[in-house]
């Protein structure tokens, strides 16, 4: 129902990146076959999103029996008549088909309730009422949707939800006003909506129908400060969509209007850098004058645009109360004073030496600890890694290893050693970790490794194997991926460019 029918070879697209979402989160380790841990409603979705249809009776059956319950004004019947399964989908478009106030009512109720613990099928259900009110086209109803976008939004396929969002009647004039509670909202269903776009989650063809990109030509036209954390992400997320119009035009059906998107994207993206340039020198002020609930965007978006807000940052982190931990210590990633670099490390050094990476520390600041050193390159931040990689725990060993041989090692022999051990032991995460370590240190072992890994028969793997080259920065391999990008798998192709994107994304940043 409304664009979520219309999203086709979603299912790895969807998994990779909820497993990328829970492990940025700290929540679990991604799971080894995915598929198997979905639940029935889940694989439903997935029919349904690969061009499956509904049961016509059951839908007909299902129309007939609210229309009884409706006309009679058993409202509260019809309420509970709705039910978690299988048959939610079926109910929700039935109640959609008949399209009166009484029908839509019963829509709404369905976002007062938590219809699963299972927050993938808890994605499902809501982007399926939030479909459903956009076909009654009740502008309405889309302050409701928008008071549940926090909640939805934090979903693992948010994007879905989102994405109903962007294209609901009203919503541009409600985004005219990002600095309001709902405009704000509003801001962030654009933002995952594009993020969604540029995964393969959603369709390039939700550019069109939403006219996303007018709406972000006209936020950086009406918002041009760079102050903003939340406008500063859209804006970044627009440039990296753009980046990649060639691969989205070839596989849409409407390409011209998609093109048209992608070429206003184009038209924008003058104002959108000069809007980044502001927002290097003035994010870091705005963070350390802009009240709490502003800081978490501001942070992501200075981690984003790499700008430089080392000291700002250490002055909260001194404050071991402050929220937002974890997104600061990310940040430091991209402090470039050499004494704030050295405070940094320093600090961390010794929170690894006296906690040894086990207790103390929550875990997401152990893990954005480790992911900031890896561009801290120093002697100091090695021998942190070296630590973490062999007195850590089973979260922050394979991470550690991961953040090793990003520059020439200060230890070499030591280093190497590491993780030649590590590649023969028996965690495979942490195998695959320093496989790729090693091969951006230029071991030709390692590579060849990698390359076999790249050329896997098994399709599953050689996009396992894809998604790690990108995510280690593996440049040896930029021929190989290239020509996986021609592949006759689409799902393969698709990556490989994606993967593409990111190494030249992570060599020149935006």
């Amino acid at each position: 129902m409304g664009l979520a029918i219309l999203i086709v070879s979603v299912c790895g697209s969807l998994l990779a990146l909820w497993g990328r979402r829970r492990r940025w989160k700290i929540t679990a380790r991604r799971p080894s076959h995915a598929g198997e841990s979905l639940s029935a409603v889940a694989r439903q979705h997935l029919h349904l999103l690969r061009g499956g249809h509904l049961s016509q009776p059951a839908l007909d059956a299902a129309k007939t029996e609210f229309r009884q319950l409706l006309e009679h004004g058993q409202f509260a019947q019809a309420r509970t008549c709705v039910r978690p399964g299988l048959d939610f989908v079926v109910q929700v478009r039935a109640l959609a088909e008949i399209g009166t106030d009484e029908a839509g009512r019963v829509l709404v109720h369905q976002l007062e309730r938590r219809l699963s613990s299972d927050p993938v099928e808890q994605s499902w259900y809501w982007a399926d009422v939030a479909g459903g009110l956009r076909e009654l086209h009740r502008p309405d109803t889309l302050q409701l949707l928008l008071a549940k976008t926090p909640e939805a939004l934090a979903l693992p396929l948010g994007h879905l939800f989102a994405v109903e969002l962007v294209c609901f009647d009203g919503f541009a004039e409600i985004l005219e006003t990002p600095f309001t509670t709902q405009g704000r909202s509003a801001a962030r269903a654009l933002l995952l909506a594009l993020e969604g776009v540029r995964h393969g989650i959603v369709p390039a063809a939700a550019l069109v129908e939403g006219q996303l990109a007018e709406l972000v030509a006209r936020l950086v036209r009406d918002h041009p400060r760079g102050d903003d954390g939340l406008i500063t992400r859209l804006v970044v997320e627009s440039l990296r969509l753009g980046r990649r119009a060639e691969q989205f035009t070839q596989c849409e059906g409407d390409e011209e209007a998609v093109r048209d998107q992608f070429q206003c994207l184009r038209e924008c993206e003058s104002d959108c850098r000069d809007l980044l340039d502001r927002a290097a020198l003035r994010l870091p002020r705005a963070l350390a004058d802009a009240p709490y609930q502003e800081h978490r965007d501001i942070l992501l978006a200075i981690d984003a645009i790499r700008a430089d807000a080392g000291r700002v940052l250490l002055g909260l982190l001194g404050d071991t109360a402050y929220p937002y931990r974890c997104e600061a210590i990310r940040a430091m990633a991209w402090a470039r004073d050499v004494s704030v670099r050295l405070q940094f490390v320093d600090g961390v050094r010794a929170t690894a030496n006296r906690r040894r990476w086990r207790s103390g520390v929550p875990a997401g600041e152990r893990v954005a600890a480790i992911l900031s050193l890896r561009h801290h390159p120093s002697l100091d931040a090695e021998q942190v890694l070296m630590l973490a990689a062999t007195a850590g725990d089973a979260l922050i060993r394979p991470l550690a290893l991961a953040a090793l041989g990003w520059w020439e090692p200060v230890l070499r022999s030591e280093v190497t050693g590491l993780l030649r051990r590590a590649r023969d032991g028996k965690d495979a995460e942490s195998r695959h970790r320093a496989r790729a370590a090693l091969a951006r240190l230029g071991e030709r072992k390692a590579i060849g490794e990698m390359r076999l890994a790249l050329a896997d028969e098994d399709a599953d793997r050689r996009k396992q194997a894809i998604e790690l080259v990108a995510d280690e920065g593996l440049t040896w391999l930029w021929p190989d991926l290239e020509r996986l990008a021609g592949s006759d798998d689409t799902d393969v192709a698709f990556r490989a460019r994606e993967a593409i994107e990111r190494l030249r994304e992570d060599a020149t940043a935006l």
